[in-house]
C-alpha cells in the first residue's frame, strides 16, 4: 500500500475533522503525525470558508482551477500525445511523492 509514502503524515479533512480528540485518535491508529485541514490562502468568505468541513471542496476546487491552467499551458504545444502525456504527468507529480513518479 502506501507504507512510507506519507512523508509528513496524515491530514483529516471534512466535519469529523472537528471531533475533539480525534487528532490524537488518528496519530495513535495510524501510527504517523496527523494534521487537521483548514483551507488557508482564501479570500471574500475566508472567515465562513476556513473550516475543516470545506477543506476537502475548497482543495478539490482549487486542484481544478490548476489544472484548467496547465490545460490552456498544454494546448500550445502540437506535438501528438504531448499534451496528454505533459498534462498527465504535471497531475501525477503534484499527488504523488517525488521518488515514485
Amino acid at each position: 500500500g502506501y507504507d512510507g509514502l506519507l512523508r509528513a503524515g496524515a491530514v483529516l479533512t471534512g466535519g469529523c475533522a472537528q471531533l475533539e480528540g480525534i487528532r490524537e485518535v488518528a496519530t495513535r491508529v495510524l501510527g504517523m503525525p496527523v494534521r487537521i485541514a483548514k483551507p488557508e490562502r482564501l479570500t471574500g468568505m475566508a472567515d465562513a470558508l476556513r473550516n475543516p468541513a470545506y477543506s476537502t471542496s475548497v482543495g478539490l476546487l482549487r486542484l481544478g482551477l490548476e489544472m484548467d491552467t496547465m490545460v490552456e499551458t498544454v494546448s500550445s504545444s502540437d506535438a501528438p500525445g504531448f499534451k496528454l502525456r505533459r498534462l498527465l504527468g504535471g497531475l501525477f507529480s503534484r499527488l504523488l511523492p517525488d521518488d515514485n513518479i
